[in-house]
């Protein structure tokens, strides 16, 4: 298992969809009422999320990585 359980906030206001990086290494929130996408780092060996980044983005309702 990759440990206990962890709760983490989406850093904004009305969370619509989260998605993990192709690589594994970032989760990334879009907040549709705060108008940002919250970036958290995901340690693959512990489970762990940590703040990343954030930034301003209109209305975000989904987050999609081009193939």
């Amino acid at each position: 298992l990759l440990g206990d359980l962890q709760a983490y906030g989406c850093g904004g206001d009305f969370p619509r969809d989260f998605v993990f990086s192709p690589d594994g290494k970032f989760v990334l929130c879009a907040n549709q009422k705060s108008s940002s996408i919250d970036v958290l780092c995901f340690d693959q060996s512990t489970g762990a999320l940590t703040v990343a980044s954030s930034f301003s983005y209109p209305t975000p309702t989904a987050v999609l990585f081009d193939a």
